[in-house]
């Protein structure tokens, strides 16, 4: 907020007390810290930036805890650190705001995961089947392969996902397309 234009909507009878423009500016000062702190509590609160218990209000605001159900196969703790939480607590977004439609999820997967590709297949008999191509870390199989990441419409059960680190490829071996000669495919049931 800028304090001249304030002061000059100050008639000139008042202007010139020295008082009377303290007083003012000490309103403005005021008003000008109530608009810092609340554009601050905005990016306090950011998911990309909040950090610590802020990140642990918001899980609490969209009903996911910091602390998992399951044992980490890389043996990390059950209580994620920020990094890992950001990633549960967008992964939570992601299930609450979808529709249902499989375009959609194609969309919202590829914000949250933008170097990896998703497929999934609808068998017509409430069950589905996922393929999921990119690089993962152990922890983030963890969430896939346990439910936290992928959304599921009620009563449709997640048959399998594939989580493969290459795509089958003749000639190929680097981390996107590998050959016989490599291990490119990990199976997870669901």
């Amino acid at each position: 907020m800028d304090k001249s234009y304030y002061e000059n909507l100050i008639t000139s009878e008042y202007r010139l007390q020295p008082h009377f423009m303290a007083w003012v500016d000490a309103g403005i000062d005021a008003l000008n810290d109530m608009q810092n702190t609340a554009e601050n509590i905005i990016q306090a609160f950011h998911i990309d930036s909040a950090i610590g218990v802020q990140l642990d209000v918001l899980g609490v605001i969209l009903g996911c805890s910091r602390i998992i159900n399951f044992e980490p196969s890389d043996g990390s703790s059950q209580t994620l650190d920020d990094d890992s939480y950001r990633l549960l607590l967008k992964a939570k977004i992601v299930k609450n705001q979808w529709d249902g439609k499989i375009t959609s999820l194609y969309t919202m997967w590829a914000d949250l995961f933008p170097d990896t590709e998703l497929l999934l297949i609808d068998n017509q008999d409430m069950s589905m089947n996922v393929l999921i191509i990119g690089n993962f870390s152990a922890l983030e199989k963890d969430f896939i392969s346990h439910g936290y990441i992928i959304p599921k419409p009620e009563g449709v059960r997640i048959n399998f996902a594939t989580i493969s680190t290459a795509i089958f490829s003749y000639g190929y071996d680097n981390d996107v397309m590998a050959g016989y000669g490599s291990q490119w495919i990990n199976s997870t049931v669901l």
